[in-house]
């Protein structure tokens, strides 16, 4: 109880110097993470601009309607790679991550009519961090790190349909899966009384949602 009150209030009382560590964005800590909005690799390049443009070349991880114009069976798969570059005028540290943006696999039924089917995976979020902070309570000095990893992954079942030549519907059936662990080390400087102590928690999460879009 005594180490649990501490580590309560060293978090929220006392004045702190937080620095990172090894991984991606320390904003991945709230919530399921970062939420991940790559339709495609060809949009990424181009700073994620024309989500909503339906085109024949890519299939389009967001707009389910935009997938009217693909006329051949297509295959995507992507890695994500970011980096973060942080400072506070006196450190510096770039932080680098990488991980797999999924596969998917459309299938058109009739090109005619707009008919086709995607299946696949995306990663729906991620949750990649790892920073410290420090500080003094009681005259006591501690550190405190925080880390994460995990996400959510998406199964995309999907169907798209151009009544018109100038209208396109669509709509997809998700399923999200994932689980997050995260973990908080609390480190005493010197330890004449008090030992370190670590929480741990692991989420394990899924359910479904729908998507659809016209355009």
């Amino acid at each position: 109880m005594v180490l649990k009150n501490l580590l309560a209030a060293a978090i929220i009382l006392s004045p702190l110097v937080a620095y990172a560590g090894a991984g991606g964005s320390t904003y991945s800590l709230f919530g399921i993470g970062d939420i991940r909005y790559m339709p495609n690799a060809r949009s990424a390049g181009m700073g994620y601009s024309g989500l909503g443009l339906p085109s024949a070349n890519f299939i389009n991880g967001i707009q389910p309607a935009a997938w009217s114009r693909i006329s051949r069976v297509r295959f995507e798969t992507g890695i994500l790679h970011e980096g973060f570059k942080s400072t506070d005028g006196d450190k510096s540290i770039y932080l680098a991550n990488s991980s797999f943006a999924g596969a998917l696999l459309a299938i058109p039924i009739s090109t005619t009519n707009g008919i086709v089917t995607v299946l696949g995976f995306t990663q729906y979020s991620d949750v990649n961090y790892n920073y410290f902070l420090g500080g003094t309570l009681d005259g006591i000095q501690y550190e405190i790190n925080h880390s994460g990893n995990g996400g959510m992954s998406r199964g995309v079942a999907g169907l798209s349909f151009s009544p018109f030549s100038d209208l396109a519907v669509g709509a997809s059936f998700n399923y999200l899966f994932g689980l997050i662990d995260r973990t908080t080390t609390f480190s005493p400087v010197y330890r004449p009384v008090y030992a370190g102590g670590m929480i741990t928690k692991s989420t394990s999460m899924r359910g479904m949602n729908v998507t659809a879009g016209a355009m």
